[in-house]
């Protein structure tokens, strides 16, 4: 589980809003913090319409003040100013993260412009390409409580390794936390096929239909295991399966359970370009308010395609 989390600050509000979130895991979890700043090379002197820290003394006093307003949640807190100026941001994070043996970066959105702007200057996503460290977004803007709940989480699956490798490390947050687990199967219905399924939809409608009926049943057959097994080992949880468009399925159910946290693994480090400019993760970071932790498939440990059986017709 998660023992030293990594809270990269630029100085800004916008950025601080990751901090009732991280300290909030961090206390239930008896983890470590380092809030760390890293000077950028030809740095703009504002970001987002906020100052943005240039300088080192400047930092380092930044820094100082947040780890003072946070002297009252007990947490062991570190605090690195990384002084020599650098271009790639996302790569000094990722180093940070070898180095103190961080096993989880918590960071703040600073856009709402799109998917990709969801992300604080595309840094998050720099760093999952890694497949090293998990990163827990937070959607600024919010008035988020500084004693943030974890109450529900929330975790979409496919019936495939992939996303089962988001659940474990979902179980584990369940269970430090004392949350509940809502798992979530979404199939699509033919008119919200991809691509590739969408022209056998159209030339086969009948077949379509027919296949997406009976992947649906046996997502109920797989959620079941599921639910079966966690309640074995005395995790509340819950699951359903929805039909139509995976990332606006995935938003709503979020709304409608009131999740603190939903837990999505990604396709790790190979695809990850291709993942963020048109997967479902990608938009459902855009069109929820919940947090979301994203976790690297390497970082989990999830079986490869071939090590998992999925359930059947859910390939």
């Amino acid at each position: 589980m998660f023992r030293h989390i990594l809270v990269p600050l630029d100085g800004s509000e916008p950025a601080e809003a990751a901090l009732p979130v991280s300290t909030a895991l961090a206390r239930a979890l008896g983890a470590e913090m380092t809030l760390v700043h890293v000077i950028e090379r030809d740095a703009p002197s504002q970001v987002h319409g906020h100052p943005h820290l240039r300088e080192p003394g400047q930092a380092q006093a930044y820094l100082e003040s947040i780890a003072a307003r946070l002297t009252s949640t007990s947490i062991p807190i570190h605090l690195h100013v990384h002084d020599t100026q650098v271009t790639d941001v996302a790569a000094s994070l990722a180093g940070h993260s070898r180095e103190l043996a961080i096993d989880l970066i918590v960071m703040a959105s600073h856009g709402r412009r799109g998917p990709r702007d969801w992300f604080w200057g595309n840094v998050g996503e720099q760093i999952l390409d890694t497949g090293m460290v998990p990163v827990l977004m937070v959607r600024s803007g919010q008035n988020l409580p500084q004693e943030f709940p974890f109450r529900r989480i929330l975790v979409p699956l496919e019936g495939r390794g992939l996303h089962e490798a988001g659940l474990r490390i979902a179980e584990e947050l369940a269970a430090a936390l004392r949350a509940q687990l809502h798992l979530v199967v979404v199939v699509p219905t033919r008119q919200t096929l991809s691509a590739e399924g969408a022209a056998s939809g159209q030339y086969l409608p009948g077949a379509a239909e027919v296949m997406l009926d009976l992947a649906d049943e046996d997502a109920r057959d797989y959620l079941q295991g599921e639910l079966t097994r966690l309640h074995g080992r005395a995790v509340a949880a819950s699951a359903q399966v929805d039909r139509g468009d995976p990332a606006e399925c995935i938003a709503g159910a979020a709304r409608k359970t009131q999740a603190d946290l939903i837990v999505l693994a990604t396709h790790g480090k190979t695809g990850l370009r291709a993942f963020w400019t048109g997967s479902v993760a990608a938009r459902v970071c855009a069109r929820t308010e919940t947090p979301v932790l994203l976790v690297p498939e390497i970082r989990a440990g999830a079986p490869t395609e071939g090590d998992s059986k999925p359930p059947k017709n859910m390939q």
